[in-house]
Formats: C-alpha cells, sequence, structure tokens
C-alpha cells in the first residue's frame, strides 16, 4: 500500500537541532516519516547526542487512517 502523503515540516532534535525525521499528513492526521519508515508511535535517542524522542498517535486514528487509503484504492 503507498500512502498519499502531503509533506510538511521536519522534526528536528530539541537538543542538537539535527534532523530526525519529516512530519507528513496523510488523510488529515498527522505522521511521522524517518528513513523508509511512516511511523505511528516511537520512542527513541537522536543518534548525536543522545536526546530522548517520543511521538504517538493513537492506534484508533492510524486505523481509521489505512481504512481510508484502502478505500481510495
Amino acid at each position: 500500500m503507498v500512502l498519499p502523503a502531503v509533506y510538511s515540516n521536519q522534526i528536528t532534535c530539541n537538543r542538537c537541532g539535527r534532523i530526525l525525521g519529516r512530519v507528513i499528513q496523510v488523510e488529515g492526521e498527522e505522521l511521522i516519516r524517518i528513513g523508509g519508515l511512516v511511523v505511528s508511535e516511537i520512542d527513541g535517542n537522536c543518534i548525536h547526542c543522545g536526546k530522548p524522542f517520543h511521538y504517538s498517535l493513537n492506534q484508533d486514528r492510524l486505523e481509521r487512517i489505512i481504512r481510508r487509503s484502502i478505500k481510495k484504492n
């Protein structure tokens, strides 16, 4: 499945300012693209400075995005 995405802001580390990923809009919902992944939830650390990073999208919202995308194809 290919998600129809609209790219918006970059996500940067709050400590060192390096780019971690990008915010994308899919069916009106914000997700984060990191490399080749679109994630709804992630816990990690900046590879450059070690600052913790967390992002979470409610599971129900993610399921709605996927259902809408499937219906359109």
